[in-house]
C-alpha cells in the first residue's frame, strides 16, 4: 500500500459534484486532473465509477454496458493496492459493488445484481465492525437496510438466500440522520440525500 492514499481533495470533490449534477465531461476532467496531480490517489479511482453508474442507469444502452463493464474489475484491482487498514478501503469497494448491483438491476440481470449487492453488503458490514465511528458507512448501510427491508415478496427468497435482512424504517432513519448532520458540500451528502428521497 506504500504510496497509495484515499484523499477526498478538491479535484475529487469537483469530480463528484459534477457527476452528481450529470456534468460528465466536467467530472471526467477533474478526475484526469487528479490522476495527473497524484496517480496514487485511489479516491479518484472510486469517484470515476460514478460516471459509469450514472451513464448506464440513464441510457440503459447494452453496447455501452459491454464497453464499460470491464471497469469494475480494473477499479477493484486498483483499490486492492490501497491501505487495507483505512476505513475508505472497504467502503470504496463496497460502493463500487453497490453501483454495479444497481446497474445490473437496471439491465435486468437479477442474479448478478444480487451477487454484487451481497458483496457490497458484506464489505460494508465488515467495515462497520472494524471502524464503527466511520460516519460514511451510514450512506450505504442506510440504503442497503432500506432496500433489503422493502423488497417485494418475490425477491425476499433471494435476500434470505444471501443472508441479507433489513428494515425500511431503520434504513431511512439512518439516511435522514446523516443528511441532517452533514452540510451539502461535505463528501457524499448529495448521494445520501438522493437515497433518502
Amino acid at each position: 500500500a506504500a504510496g497509495y492514499v484515499f484523499d477526498y481533495n478538491d479535484n475529487c470533490a469537483r469530480a463528484y459534484d459534477s457527476f452528481m449534477a450529470l456534468h460528465m465531461e466536467g467530472g471526467r476532467r477533474s478526475i484526469i486532473n487528479e490522476i495527473i496531480a497524484d496517480p496514487y490517489n485511489l479516491m479518484a479511482t472510486y469517484i470515476s465509477d460514478y460516471e459509469d453508474c450514472l451513464v448506464l442507469l440513464l441510457n440503459c444502452d447494452p453496447d455501452e454496458y459491454k464497453r464499460r463493464s470491464g471497469h469494475l474489475d480494473q477499479r477493484l484491482a486498483l483499490l486492492e493496492k490501497g491501505d487495507h487498514n483505512s476505513p475508505w478501503y472497504r467502503f470504496c469497494k463496497s460502493g463500487i459493488y453497490l453501483h454495479w448491483a444497481i446497474i445490473n438491476l437496471r439491465f435486468g440481470n437479477v442474479y448478478q445484481q444480487a451477487v454484487y449487492f451481497r458483496k457490497s453488503f458484506l464489505l460494508l458490514k465488515e467495515n462497520q465492525q472494524l471502524f464503527p465511528g466511520f460516519e460514511y458507512n451510514v450512506v450505504f448501510s442506510g440504503l442497503q437496510e432500506a432496500v433489503a427491508g422493502s423488497l417485494p415478496s418475490n425477491y425476499k427468497w433471494l435476500a434470505a438466500l444471501f443472508g441479507i435482512k433489513g428494515s425500511g424504517i431503520k434504513g431511512t432513519g439512518q439516511l435522514a440522520s446523516f443528511v441532517q448532520s452533514h452540510r451539502p458540500d461535505q463528501p457524499l451528502s448529495e448521494e445520501a440525500a438522493l437515497y433518502y428521497l
